[in-house]
């Protein structure tokens, strides 16, 4: 009997022991229980019981877009006003929420049930103001996306992580900004506010210290300028990395941006500048494109900005920039006060209004590329201060009689493509060519008569030139000359008035490889004859 009670108390404090463990086990672990059970979740019986209710008439492709996938959650196309409050209180473990093309009006209460949540997406909907305080409880939160929303005034939220990286508000109607709380949203990285109704630059942004890109394009900002600077003061915006502004109703370079010491890149194309462009100070720019405006000169200044907003001059310009892309203007004069500069690789100032070469090309020291095609330049001097290196050295569609080398030395220029087609040249520049080393030259569309290469100089060595292009000129008849270029590979005659070419001088330019004469004079048979004859050499001749 008292060892059947013993074995029973014994028992029962067992199962004491056992029940009051589980629960203790599940209060612990009720978190991480809540999460498993909602990554593993795919039917969701309270949200389709809402939806069914709320579906949007299909319109075209726009069809009820219902994915639950472990953490993230989409709902999309449906006629929702509202979201009930407790909508997302089973839901812990999402991290993404997208609500776009919906009804919404508010923004939805129930997002505070959803701590780890890092994007939201509220696109398409009918919201017309955001609630600053609608995020403050979203620790982790990194992305809101509120494009295509009737919102008229920006309204930055209380934003609580600081690794917070991007806010959307693209198509929306804004056109004023809110006064902005610089502490809660001083995390905000990245700002696209683009296709919105500003006419002015919005200031206030400017509250959120942290920001390092700002996207204005497409909207209708005519000015951005500063008020000058006491000299107490020292620079507000020293992130600020990147900045477009392109697609506005700038008609001047808005002086504002040099505000920005660090500046990397600026975008202006699509608004309509004029007169002259002035760049000073930014020295962390990494190219400048400024195309299909109406700039008529153009000035490089070497100066940068010191803590108070003060200028001092630097011995370098633009250390950064790699490119310079100023096409479409109507540029007279392109000027750069200043030193030599050794990080530009690119310079396009083609389809503007030049009349020569400017002298200060000279200062890119490792210049790769110069376009100045479609200009007004008539005559090109090329002397010992072109101390360049070309790959590609673009002058054609312009008014070109001649390129004169003035005190020519035995230093030689070197070019991969120079092209001066579409000129008013009427001979092979040969001058140019004692100077330089060039591997192809386009001189097609000209006015070139004669093939002829004055020979050159003494003690002067021919450029390695491999491919010469002298199609759609008047040329009449084949000059031996030609052959003194010892490396030409390809030479092009089509569209010529040329009438016979002697087999015994193609046979003695052992690199040829390759023969175009494509609508010329030549009778078919003499071709056919001419093309059987150099096969022996391995020259093909294309007509």
């Amino acid at each position: 009997m008292r060892t059947s009670i013993i074995i029973s108390f014994v028992f029962l404090i067992l199962f004491a022991v056992l029940y009051f463990s589980d629960r203790y086990d599940r209060e612990v672990n009720s978190d991480e229980i809540k999460m498993y059970q909602c990554e593993l979740t795919t039917t969701l019986p309270f949200w389709e019981a809402i939806l069914k209710s709320n579906t949007l008439e299909s319109k075209g492709n726009y069809e009820l877009l219902f994915i639950k996938n472990k953490n993230g959650l989409t709902i999309n196309n449906t006629n929702i006003r509202q979201i009930p409050n407790d909508a997302f209180k089973d839901f812990p473990c999402l991290k993404s929420l997208n609500l776009n093309h919906n009804q919404l009006e508010i923004i939805p209460l129930a997002l505070t049930d959803l701590p780890n949540l890092k994007s939201v997406s509220l696109q398409k909907n009918q919201l017309t103001a955001i609630n600053k305080m609608a995020f403050k409880e979203l620790d982790y939160l990194e992305n809101l996306n509120f494009s295509h929303n009737p919102i008229k005034k920006l309204v930055i939220p209380n934003i609580p992580n600081y690794n917070f990286e991007s806010f959307k508000c693209n198509y929306c109607q804004l056109d004023a900004v809110d006064t902005i709380d610089p502490i809660h949203s001083m995390f905000i990285k990245s700002l696209e506010l683009n296709h919105n109704n500003f006419s002015s630059f919005p200031m206030n942004i400017l509250s959120i210290t942290r920001l390092k890109t700002l996207d204005l394009s497409r909207n209708k900002i005519a000015s951005f300028t500063f008020l000058p600077k006491k000299k107490i003061y020292k620079f507000n915006y020293p992130n600020l990395h990147h900045l477009n502004l392109s697609d506005n109703k700038l008609t001047q370079f808005p002086s504002g941006v040099y505000d920005f010491p660090n500046l990397q890149t600026l975008y202006l194309n699509g608004n309509k500048l004029s007169g002259e462009l002035k760049v000073k100070g930014l020295l962390y720019l990494k190219q400048l494109e400024i195309t299909g405006q109406n700039l008529t000169s153009v000035v490089i200044d070497s100066v940068m900005h010191n803590d108070f907003g003060e200028e001092i001059p630097v011995r370098e310009f633009l250390p950064s920039m790699n490119s310079i892309d100023l096409q479409n203007n109507k540029i007279e004069a392109f000027t750069t006060l200043t030193g030599d500069n050794h990080s530009i690789r690119s310079v396009n100032l083609s389809r503007n209004r030049l009349r020569q070469l400017p002298n200060s090309i000279y200062r890119f020291k490792n210049l790769e590329e110069l376009n100045l095609s479609f200009n007004q330049l008539e005559e090109v001097i090329i002397d010992d201060s072109f101390n360049v290196e070309l790959t590609v050295f673009d002058l054609s569609n312009n008014q070109i009689k001649a390129i004169n080398t003035p005190l020519f030395t035995s230093k030689f220029k070197y070019f991969e493509l120079v092209n001066l087609s579409y000129n008013r040249l009427t001979q092979i520049p040969y001058q140019f060519l004692f100077s330089s080393q060039i591997e192809t030259l386009d001189l097609s569309n000209n006015n070139i008569k004669n093939m002829m290469i004055i020979k050159q100089p003494a003690n002067n060595e021919w450029n390695d030139i491999k491919t010469l292009n002298l199609s759609n000129n008047p040329i009449t008849s084949w000059d031996n000359s030609i052959s003194q270029l010892p490396y030409l590979r390809k030479l092009d005659l089509s569209n010529t008035f040329i009438k016979f070419i002697p087999f015994e001088f193609l046979k003695d330019m052992p690199q040829l490889k390759v023969l175009v004469l494509k609508n010329t004079k030549i009778p078919k048979n003499q071709l056919e004859i001419l093309e059987e004859n150099l096969k022996e050499y391995s020259i093909e001749v294309l007509y």
